[in-house]
């Protein structure tokens, strides 16, 4: 685990020193917020790192992001089927996916999500499409000996689900609707990708402000306001688990070196 730690603290520096370039803002996310805050660095049993930024950020980020040994994916860029992006390395590591979001061969990768102005409804049609997009990269995994009885039998379910559905047009949808129920007058932020689902909604003050912290052996980039942000998650977030939870977490892909 220790290793794609270190793959993946490669390519936060990477994403960081580019968005300073760039005047583009981003917060670390989720559990490696939580480190940031409580361990100055990665969560010790955590096997990935996950930023977020706002969605006008985003699309900056999106449309400028350019770095040789790494590639970006979003669903905006035509190059993948679910709702986040992911910024991948490509030349030390390659990942067994455990769900087909994409068509290529890449590595260990950050994912990046995006922070919408909730419409109207709540957002909850749009969050529906993301949710279908997900099923869908399930439903094409396929089967194999690197994922175990147990993983084979969820993909089997998937494919029987989902697998004949269209990636293209699922995703196509959520773009479809994201774009259709923007709504910039409102001050209450969504991200319709979340494992938290109706809780990970925040005020748009909560993101105003950016302060950097100590990572690691570097830096990063973490909301002001991360305390209201990380209460409304997890409670209380400085609080250790027991020892029998502090276990790699939801990452069932398998990663190996190139």
């Amino acid at each position: 685990m220790k290793d794609i730690q270190l793959v993946s603290l490669e390519i936060l520096n990477v994403i960081d020193e580019f968005c300073r370039n760039h005047d583009i803002n981003y917060s670390l996310g989720y559990g490696s917020l939580i480190g940031a805050v409580r361990h100055n660095g990665c969560i010790p049993w955590d096997d990935d790192i996950d930023i977020m930024m706002l969605r006008d950020d985003y699309n900056r980020f999106v449309n400028l992001f350019r770095c040789e040994g790494y590639k970006l994916y979003a669903p905006e860029l035509h190059n993948c089927y679910h709702a986040i992006a992911r910024i991948c390395d490509m030349n030390k590591t390659r990942v067994f996916k455990y769900y087909k979001w994409n068509d290529e061969k890449n590595g260990v990768w950050i994912d990046l999500f995006p922070y919408d102005r909730v419409p109207s409804d709540g957002g909850n049609l749009i969050r529906s499409k993301a949710d279908y997009c997900y099923a869908i990269c399930k439903g094409h995994a396929g089967v194999s000996f690197r994922f175990g009885i147990e993983q084979n039998i969820e993909n089997i379910k998937n494919f029987i689900l989902h697998g004949w559905q269209d990636r293209k047009c699922a995703i196509q949808k959520y773009m479809d609707a994201l774009s259709k129920d923007r709504n910039d007058s409102i001050d209450v932020l969504r991200n319709y990708a979340s494992p938290y689902n109706k809780k990970d909604i925040h005020k748009y003050e909560v993101f105003e402000r950016y302060i950097r912290v100590p990572f690691e052996k570097q830096e990063a980039q973490i909301i002001y306001r991360y305390d209201d942000y990380l209460t409304s998650l997890y409670g209380d977030y400085m609080q250790l688990p027991p020892i029998e939870k502090q276990i790699r977490g939801h990452n069932k892909n398998k990663f190996y070196w190139v």
